[in-house]
């Protein structure tokens, strides 16, 4: 492995423990990803119809989340778990970023 794929798969390991598996908690066909930051998860509109959802956790958890705001135009929503240990990951400031710098984009469908 090439120092690169060495930083790739840290990078991965770290944000897949911010990373969440969102279920639709109301009607059980909606399935995506979140991104966890003290009990906030954003994730897809499509993904959450009513007004709860379960948050699946790297551990195996499984939380129920409220749906705080939703975004149809956006597909974005946001729901909140109350449970603790969640790590959320880094985020960079997009102003410091270069011209041909890797990008990297997390998901957990």
């Amino acid at each position: 492995m090439t120092q690169l794929d060495n930083e790739l798969a840290a990078l991965a390991t770290e944000l897949r423990a911010s990373t969440v598996r969102v279920h639709d908690g109301e009607r059980g066909s909606g399935a995506g990803s979140g991104w966890t930051a003290h009990g906030l998860i954003v994730t897809n509109a499509l993904v959450v119809r009513g007004r709860y959802a379960e948050g699946e956790f790297e551990d195996g958890r499984r939380e129920r989340a409220m749906v705080l705001r939703r975004d149809d135009a956006r597909d974005l929503a946001v729901i909140r778990v109350r449970a603790g240990g969640l790590r959320p990951g880094r985020v960079r400031d997009s102003r410091t970023r270069l011209p041909g710098e890797l990008v990297v984009a997390v998901g957990n469908p």
